[in-house]
C-alpha cells in the first residue's frame, strides 16, 4: 500500500516490563514453584530431627471355631517411637542436601531472571532501532530518492539522462521502500 497506519505503542519503562514479565513468564513461574518445592523438602528434612511417635488401636472380631467352640475377640493397642539417635550422621546430611537443593533453585531463578532481562533489553533495542530506521526512511531517504527519480525522469524526457541511470535510481527507490516496510514490520 501507499500508506499504512503506523501504530507505535508507547514504550514502557524497563523496570515495568521486567516486573510484568517476572510475574507472567512461564519459565519464571516454574522456577518459583521449584523453589517452593525445595522449601517443602527442606521443612520435611528438618522434621526428621524430631522423634516419630505412632499410636494405634485395633479390634478383631473372631468367628466361632468349625466345631462350635467360641473364640475370644482381640483388642490391640500399639505405641512405637523412632528416635533420631544418629542425627549428626543421617538427618544433618539430609538437611544439608536439601539446603543445597534450595540454593540451586534460587540460583536457577536468578539466572532465568537475568536471561529474561537480557531478552527484554534485546527486544527493546531492536524495537528502538526499527523505529529509528522507519523515521529515517520516511523522513529522509525515501523523499530524496523519489526526488532523484523525478529529476532523472525530467532529464530523460529532455535527453540529458540515459535510461540506464533512470532505471538504477528507480530500482534503488524500490529497494529503499522494501527496507522501509521491513523496518516498519519489525517495529510493529
Amino acid at each position: 500500500p501507499e500508506t499504512a497506519e503506523i501504530v507505535a505503542p508507547k514504550r514502557q519503562e524497563d523496570a515495568v516490563l521486567f516486573e510484568r514479565a517476572g510475574q507472567t513468564q512461564p519459565r519464571i513461574i516454574q522456577k518459583r514453584k521449584a523453589i517452593d518445592a525445595a522449601k517443602a523438602r527442606l521443612e520435611f528434612a528438618d522434621k526428621d530431627y524430631w522423634p516419630d511417635l505412632n499410636i494405634g488401636a485395633g479390634y478383631a472380631l473372631r468367628q466361632n471355631a468349625p466345631d462350635g467352640r467360641a473364640r475370644s475377640d482381640f483388642a490391640e493397642f500399639r505405641l512405637s517411637v523412632n528416635l533420631p539417635i544418629y542425627a549428626g550422621q543421617k538427618q544433618a546430611k539430609a538437611v544439608d542436601q536439601r539446603n543445597r537443593e534450595l540454593l540451586k533453585e534460587h540460583f536457577a531463578l536468578e539466572d532465568e531472571l537475568l536471561r529474561l532481562q537480557a531478552d527484554i533489553t534485546e527486544a527493546l533495542a531492536g524495537y528502538q532501532h526499527a523505529r529509528e530506521r522507519v523515521e529515517l526512511f520516511h523522513n529522509d531517504i525515501l523523499p530524496q530518492a523519489k526526488q532523484t527519480v523525478q529529476s532523472l525522469l525530467s532529464g530523460y524526457r529532455t535527453g540529458q539522462t540515459d535510461l540506464n541511470t533512470l532505471l538504477r535510481a528507480e530500482t534503488a527507490t524500490f529497494d529503499y521502500e522494501i527496507q522501509y516496510w521491513a523496518a516498519l514490520a519489525q517495529g510493529q
